[in-house]
């Protein structure tokens, strides 16, 4: 057998590799998975979401996921129940404030829903959490939790509709 892209490795990176590859119109790809797919780190992972971290790089993957899981949700006509319940930062020492500081101006810059939160907030929304009091924290509204196993199936799924083989 002859195919232009080969992917191997059935986990969530390679399903949306085929999945993205089908979208830019690329339609010779078979993906290799010597077991099942979502079997290995991809059955492990939590889920959890950001739209911005530390790592730009990661921050573009992740950018991209969201955008396509409603995508996915539109072709294949189900839900994949991405949960918004959004993540709190929390920065005690000097370095982690600055590294926290850092990362609340850039979302700023780039347009993601961040808010600096105070102790009354925190005593309402998480009445359970003790902080310091010199602890700066952020809310990232829009960060949540997706189960990574149908995530990696929806993608997989939406890449043979579009003609990827999955062997």
């Amino acid at each position: 057998n002859k195919t232009g892209i080969v992917i191997i490795g059935g986990g969530l990176l390679g399903t949306s590799l085929a999945y993205h590859l089908t979208r830019h119109g690329t339609r010779d790809v078979i993906l290799l998975e010597r077991l099942n797919l979502a079997t290995a780190a991809s059955s492990q992972a939590a889920g959890l979401m950001l739209t911005i971290t530390s790592k730009p790089a990661v921050d573009r993957l992740s950018r991209a996921t969201f955008k396509a899981i409603d995508a996915l949700e539109e072709q294949l006509g189900e839900q994949l129940d991405f949960h918004r319940v959004g993540t709190v930062h929390f920065a005690e020492t000097e370095k982690s404030r600055s590294t926290l500081e850092a990362l609340y101006t850039r979302a700023q810059q780039e347009d993601i829903s961040a808010e600096i939160v105070n102790k009354a907030w925190l005593a309402e929304h998480l009445p359970w959490l003790t902080v310091g009091s010199d602890a700066l924290s952020v809310f990232f509204a829009d960060d949540g939790y997706i189960d990574p196993y149908r995530l990696t199936a929806a993608y997989a799924r939406a890449a043979q509709q579009s003609g990827v083989r999955i062997e």
